[in-house]
């Protein structure tokens, strides 16, 4: 007979409430582009609620971005929590593009693949709606974005 340990135990009710916090997440991106063209530019949650963007932070980042790039900018952004990892770390969820800019605007390195708490707030103060928080713990894997919309 197969039996968990402690740990195991542990490690699947820590995912079944990381799941249940991360209901806010999205289920799909929008491009730039798109959201700039809707009445009320929105994504639905996995809760079924929508995460409605400003269209004021659009126009703002749209300025930043050549237009030419803003179908290749998916948003929104996650910034994932990673308990893991000790308080206030965090890693970008989202397409290569999308997190390369948003770490441009912040000036940090590309080739980083953490941020942490200072630069999420700078972030979050500067694109509050486009910028979605989440929560991970990897016990016994990586998260991967495939990962966070099946938990």
């Amino acid at each position: 007979m197969f039996k968990l340990s402690g740990i195991e135990i542990l490690s699947k009710v820590i995912d079944i409430e990381i799941k249940k916090i991360n209901d806010h997440l999205p289920t799909s991106y929008k491009s730039l582009k798109e959201l700039l063209e809707e009445d009320m530019p929105s994504v639905k949650t996995r809760g079924g609620d929508d995460i409605i963007f400003l269209k004021d932070e659009l126009i703002t980042l749209a300025k930043l971005i050549p237009e030419e790039k803003h179908e290749n900018i998916k948003l929104p952004i996650i910034a994932l929590r990673r308990i893991d990892l000790g308080t206030g770390v965090y890693k970008l969820i989202g397409n290569e593009n999308t997190i390369e800019f948003f770490k441009k605007i912040l000036n940090i390195d590309s080739s980083s693949e953490y941020l942490y708490r200072p630069q999420i707030f700078e972030l979050k103060r500067k694109f509050g709606s486009l910028v979605i928080i989440g929560f991970s713990t990897s016990l016994n894997n990586e998260d991967s974005e495939k990962d966070l919309w099946s938990r």
